[in-house]
């Protein structure tokens, strides 16, 4: 997402979330943050970890600087392989536009918990997530889809060349 199609929001240009969602191909699994905030709207959730993108990183059109520093603040690792996951605007309980990022390969250990809220992460198979939110939910059927298109590209991809 560029600037100018931010700006072209402006009542939620200066309410935008990056959503990281760690994947490992090998078991299908995502990682996911159980909120334990009592009395908070997300107490006992469990959602994509994520964080706000400052003023001045959507100013400069800078997302995946506001990626790379939210998940360093909140897991503690270096992401080496990401990309953008491509949807229609999505927005969150609170009114946040979510932009949700596919991250493939980090560097680091994922910790039990988030770092800034020790809300506790946990690993589990995408079949078998089914979140409550709904905007999570929708985030969920976009993710699924588009690892379905990945990996049907990548067997016509292989079935062409042989």
């Amino acid at each position: 997402m560029c600037r100018k199609d931010l700006e072209a929001n402006k009542e939620f240009s200066e309410k935008v979330a990056v959503l990281f969602i760690f994947y490992d191909p090998k078991n299908n699994s995502i990682l996911l943050e159980k909120r334990n905030k009592p009395g908070s709207f997300f107490d006992g959730q469990t959602f994509y970890p994520g964080g706000s993108v400052e003023n001045t990183e959507l100013a400069n059109g800078n997302i995946g600087g506001a990626l790379e520093r939210e998940i360093r603040e909140e897991i503690g690792v270096l992401p080496e392989v990401y990309e953008r996951v491509p949807c229609k605007e999505i927005y969150g309980e609170t009114g946040y536009l979510l932009i949700p990022f596919l991250i493939t390969k980090w560097q680091g250990e994922i910790p039990a918990k988030v770092l800034d809220t020790e809300s506790q992460l946990l690993w589990l198979n995408l079949d078998d997530y089914n979140p409550n939110l709904r905007s999570v939910q929708k985030v969920t059927q976009v993710l699924r889809n588009f690892l379905g298109s990945v990996a049907q590209s990548c067997t016509s991809t292989l079935l062409s060349v042989h």
